[in-house]
């Protein structure tokens, strides 16, 4: 209705314009004569009301987006603390993180240099003795007034007593020494060529790509060979002089001892014979480097004490978020539901270390009894029963008579848990011929054991049984280390530590004779010392000399079946050192000599010298010999039905008498117990609110 309103000249405004900016006025109260009347209004006073009025509705809005802008900062930096935290977390738990992360040293490292200890590594001692380094193939042709010269002939190159030769043929394209090494370098034949230049000329340089005998290279104008200076069928036509190969050195296999198994190597740097790590060989030496393969201590100190801290900025950050800036203003997420359900996560996250949960509630005014059985497993752990009653099977925790209430079942779980101290009670039988006694029996067979005890036989050593791992610093002398593995720290662990007996290993000493004594000429093996001279072996050992045929020797007799070639055997009843040595001596076509050596403290040491000097006399000894500890050990379950160590002696009469230790004595003289059973990991709480009582149960671990 508005389209045919005129427009005024030099007013410049068209009266639809007006009748909407009146409509306007009058919405928000303004009252004007009509356009025609004379009457004016302030336009710039009107618009300005008019944009006042639509700013009352903008404004909140404006607010309300400033606000969302700041919660969305102050949860995105959240966030950010949130994910360097799982970052941490991740750190420490994931299978290939800094927990699995192993560390190494070298006693030696102008000899031996480590490189790398992958998550595969075991921690523990090693000793390595380097013979000869693995060397690589190289030579030479004969030196040409210029390295222009031109060429003519062929060259046959051949990488490996079995490799397959490979004929460079001299051409146009490769009739110069420079060309020829690039025709070499692409052949693709396992050797790098090169030219070396110096005031006198220019020769053809060869490397093998394979270090080892397997890498040595053979070169001649036909048929390889391996002189140390043949025709390389090549022709310098300048000079018309034939050219000639050198062998500058011969690719040769090294040899090192690993733990007493002395090894061939074809490379100077290893990665297979200690498994996971690797490592640069440097030098040969005759003294042993010890390598030790520990857990990366100081990386995850670091990574707990990153995590403590990226830890506690977020809750920091979290607990600001519920009070006022320095203005007195509430922040950004003060009130908001995002902080309790990250707060939640937090401490959800925070529980999973410590594994619990809960049984159905029952009421108590209903004076509930408890029935039948349930299962309760920690970890990998073995399984434990809980029975409501009496009863005798093994790993089974009984209630007890009478006893089927909830707080009843609680008392016993939390009895099983406590840590029992272990302590031995001799056998009380004096029909027995064999000394034998028990440890303290336990609920759970498979509950972790801690400490140690020692075993004494008749007047012989003592010998202490650890719960754990070697040391890093080596395994002391008479001692019995059950391993750090998963199921080692068990009864069953135990038991099986004892009767293993210690492996016997052998050591080589290039420079050496029998009686120890210097010499440049011989070489000796010492095995790991034994207990006493009254020992039980059981095993047996191989040496070599030189390149000789490897003689078995055997602890026992013969078989019914006759003796086994190239086999020597001590004969029966025989198992001790100096029976092994006697039959060593005894045999003169081994050509080897033995001598046993007694300690102070009565333990014996064997070494084998070789009779034959120089090279063809080098030793090469292996031993799968094991000494027994003269008793052994069995798990046994009572007839309350708790699991127990049983220990029995091998030697009859008096002088097998078992004398068992199980207690420490400090400093100031106390005694206290020093091999602890654990309990089944597991604490039992009755909670009861509103006249319900729950069972919860939670892991220590």
């Amino acid at each position: 209705m508005y389209e045919n309103y005129p427009i005024y000249p030099g007013i410049g405004m068209d009266f639809r314009l007006l009748e909407l900016v009146a409509e306007e006025a009058m919405s928000i109260g303004l009252s004007f004569g009509s356009a025609t009347s004379g009457t004016g209004f302030n336009v710039s006073t009107t618009v300005s009301e008019i944009v006042s009025t639509l700013k009352d509705v903008e404004t909140p809005w404006k607010t309300q987006l400033t606000k969302l802008e700041s919660q969305d900062t102050a949860i995105s930096s959240l966030g950010t603390l949130l994910s360097t935290l799982s970052t941490d977390m991740t750190d420490l738990t994931e299978a290939n993180g800094v927990m699995a992360i192993k560390a190494g040293s070298s006693s030696n490292n102008s000899v031996l240099q480590l490189t790398s200890a992958s998550t595969n590594a075991v921690a523990g001692t090693h000793t390595v003795l380097v013979g000869d380094l693995a060397t690589t193939s190289s030579g030479y042709l004969t030196e040409v007034s210029s390295a222009s010269d031109t060429l003519s002939g062929s060259l046959v190159i051949k990488v490996g007593s079995s490799g397959t030769a490979q004929t460079i043929t001299i051409g146009s394209s490769n009739n110069t020494l420079t060309t020829l090494a690039s025709s070499i370098n692409s052949a693709g034949i396992g050797v790098t060529a090169s030219v070396l230049t110096d005031s006198t000329g220019s020769r053809l340089s060869l490397v093998s790509s394979t270090s080892g005998a397997a890498g040595d290279i053979y070169v001649s104008g036909t048929s390889p060979d391996k002189d140390s200076s043949t025709a390389s069928g090549l022709t310098d036509k300048t000079t018309s002089t034939a050219l000639s190969y050198t062998t500058a050195a011969a690719g040769a296999n090294g040899s090192i001892t690993v733990d007493g198994v002395q090894l061939s190597i074809t490379s100077n740097t290893v990665s297979d014979l200690i498994p996971g790590v690797t490592f640069d060989l440097l030098s040969s030496s005759t003294t042993p480097v010890q390598v030790v393969i520990a857990n990366y201590n100081s990386g995850v100190e670091t990574a707990v004490g990153t995590l403590v801290s990226d830890y506690n900025a977020l809750v920091t950050a979290i607990k600001t978020q519920e009070g006022n800036d320095s203005s007195g203003n509430s922040e950004p997420l003060y009130g908001s539901p995002t902080l309790t359900m990250l707060q939640q996560e937090i401490l959800g996250a925070a529980n999973t270390v410590n594994p619990n949960g809960y049984m159905t509630s029952v009421k108590d005014d209903l004076d509930p009894t408890l029935t039948g059985s349930m299962t309760i497993e920690e970890g990998s752990g073995t399984a434990v029963n809980v029975v409501i009653g009496t009863g005798t099977a093994a790993n089974t925790i009984y209630t007890g008579s009478g006893v089927n209430t909830i707080s009843g079942l609680a008392a016993a779980i939390n009895a099983a848990n406590q840590n029992t101290t272990l302590s031995y009670t001799a056998s009380t039988d004096t029909s027995a011929t064999y000394s034998s006694g028990s440890l303290t029996g336990i609920t759970a067979s498979g509950a972790a054991l801690s400490g140690s005890f020692s075993v004494q036989v008749g007047s012989g050593t003592a010998e202490n049984i650890v719960i754990g791992a070697t040391p890093s610093t080596g395994a002391v002398a008479n001692t019995i280390y059950t391993g750090s593995s998963t199921g080692n720290e068990t009864l069953a662990g135990l038991a099986s530590a004892i009767n293993n007996g210690t492996a016997l290993k052998a050591t080589v000493t290039a420079g050496t004779d029998a009686s120890g004594s210097t010499s440049a000429t011989t070489s000796s093996a010492t095995l790991t010392s034994v207990a006493s001279a009254s020992t039980e072996l059981a095993g047996s050992i191989s040496v070599q000399t030189g390149s000789g045929t490897a003689e078995n020797i055997v602890i026992g007799a013969a078989p019914s079946t006759g003796a086994v070639a190239n086999t020597l055997y001590t004969g029966s009843g025989v198992n001790t050192l100096s029976g092994l040595a006697s039959t060593i001596n005894g045999d003169t076509s081994l050509g080897l000599t033995a001598t046993v050596t007694t300690a102070s403290d009565g333990s014996q040491t064997l070494k084998i010298g070789s009779g034959t000097s120089g090279s063809t006399g080098t030793l090469a000894v292996s031993s799968s010999l094991t000494a027994s500890y003269g008793f052994s050990a069995s798990v046994v379950v009572d007839s309350d039905g708790k699991s127990s160590l049983n220990l029995q002696s091998e030697t009859s009469g008096s002088a097998g008498t078992l004398t068992v230790n199980t207690t420490a004595t400090d400093s100031n003289g106390k005694v206290t117990p020093s091999l602890i059973a654990g309990g089944i990991g597991v604490k039992a709480t009755v909670v009861t609110k509103n006249g319900d009582s729950t069972l919860t149960l939670a892991s220590k671990t």
